[in-house]
């Protein structure tokens, strides 16, 4: 089963939230971004794919009865792997978000060379078939960057108003405190840990909280 779905970068921000990007979920779909084009009252009619339709069903005549079907790497192509997927797992992606968003890009990748193969109708996947859908999980990697590196910025404004607003209600009464599980809390458990302390450590720096022990998990309100 597939699902196809198309949105903008507002909504899926709107839509999705740390929990969904931290548990795994988010990764599970294939992200593809591109340019807005402007109005056209008469688009061109869709391209052809009688070839593709042609291939796929020869695929599926050529191995009916099979239960399963194995289609391997050929050696070529498990050098092509090899090199990528030892690569990709080394790069040093810029936050957590990121790195839990790009985790199934590798699984994409063989899936799009087994369709490759099984379009041409050989019986393993070639290092040029895998080279193609290497290509093909390197554009989805930048789309996945281009999104979601700033993904969750207009959000944090949000849940800093959030903070700020318990905090100061905390100030009104004993011991005149709030700790980080009580502001995760009012959050509803929404924001993962790492982005809490992110957005509280940024509150401090800038005055307008204070950590009042030394494992900074106690903070009091310091703005105006």
């Amino acid at each position: 089963m597939a699902v196809i779905g198309c949105t903008t970068p507002e909504w899926l921000e709107e839509a999705l939230d740390d929990v969904d990007i931290m548990s795994g979920f988010a990764n599970r779909f294939g992200y593809v971004t591109g340019e807005l084009r402007p109005p056209n009252p008469l688009p061109g009619p869709m391209g052809d794919v009688t070839g593709i339709r042609m291939a796929v069903e020869a695929a599926s005549e050529r191995w009916a009865g099979e239960e399963e079907r194995a289609i391997p790497l050929n050696s070529a192509a498990r050098r092509v792997w090899r090199g990528f997927y030892l690569d990709f797992y080394e790069r040093p992606w810029p936050s957590e978000r990121i790195a839990s968003m790009v985790q199934r890009v590798p699984e994409r990748v063989l899936k799009v060379a087994l369709i490759y193969a099984a379009v041409e109708g050989t019986d393993e996947i070639t290092a040029d078939q895998l080279e193609a859908a290497v290509g093909v999980g390197d554009y989805e990697t930048r789309c996945i960057l281009s999104l979601f590196t700033v993904f969750g910025h207009s959000e944090d404004s949000k849940l800093e108003a959030r903070i700020e607003a318990f905090v100061k209600k905390k100030m009104e009464e004993e011991p005149f405190y709030a700790t980080m599980t009580q502001i995760a809390q009012r959050l509803s458990g929404r924001v993962g840990a790492e982005r809490l302390r992110r957005l509280v450590d940024g509150m401090v720096s800038v005055g307008k909280m204070e950590y009042i022990d030394d494992k900074h998990r106690r903070v009091l309100w310091c703005g105006d």
